[in-house]
């Protein structure tokens, strides 16, 4: 995991969050990655998501199919950003998008619900991801 460090010290995410407390964070939060192929689903419209995507490497495309059955992209999420965190946030059951990797991709998923629960050691990282996770969901909301 250490390998995105300098891509998560970027992101609005992880603001003020020191590298020494990066791999400590991560795991209190079961962060993982997985690699995906072009255009490879990582979800699909109507499944189940508890997890926020981050990209790490690549692009990931968000698709949502219309009435009238026409595949409209809603938007694309670079390397850096995050995604599915303002559905998961909000309880929506069933994600309302697909997301694809629209190129190699690389994206780190981090459990939403360990986010906002502090954990036994009440680590002062953790309480800067969760103030960080605020503002990240507020800036979406005034977009």
């Amino acid at each position: 995991m250490e390998k995105y460090f300098e891509i998560l010290k970027k992101m609005p995410l992880f603001y003020d969050i020191e590298e020494r407390d990066m791999a400590s964070l991560l795991k209190c939060l079961s962060a993982h990655t997985n690699d995906y192929k072009k255009d490879q689903v990582i979800f699909r419209e109507g499944d189940m998501v508890d997890k926020i995507g981050i990209v790490l490497k690549g692009m990931v495309r968000l698709s949502r199919i219309d009435y009238f059955g026409n595949n409209n992209i809603v938007a694309s999420v670079a390397k850096g950003q995050t995604f599915a965190e303002v559905m998961v946030c909000a309880g929506i059951e069933e994600i309302s998008v697909t997301a694809e990797a629209s190129q190699m991709s690389t994206i780190m998923f981090i459990d939403f619900g360990k986010i906002l629960t502090t954990c036994s050691n009440n680590c002062l990282f953790h309480q800067k991801i969760i103030r960080n996770m605020i503002r990240n969901l507020a800036a979406k909301n005034l977009i």
